[in-house]
């Protein structure tokens, strides 16, 4: 069973694999438009940038949460 599934999994991503032109040429229209556009490129980066530090942000409140749960509950000793 087990081998089965990955024999399909195979085929299937040999049946839907694009062609290495197809990489090229979508690769050459993506440095085209950054080349053209870089204030839309530049954008994204700093968007992905902005997510990624307010992610951080968000885990280390949380992890600040349960570090003063955790004294508190310490503290009273229960």
């Amino acid at each position: 069973m087990k081998n089965s599934i990955f024999k399909d999994a195979k085929a299937f991503i040999k049946r839907h694999a694009p062609s290495m032109e197809t990489i090229k040429a979508k690769s050459k229209s993506a440095y085209a438009y950054a080349k053209e556009n870089p204030d839309d490129v530049m954008l994204a980066g700093l968007l992905c940038i902005g997510i990624d530090a307010k992610s951080s942000l968000d885990e280390i409140e949380d992890a600040t949460e349960v570090s003063a749960t955790l004294d508190v509950h310490e503290f009273f000793g229960s």
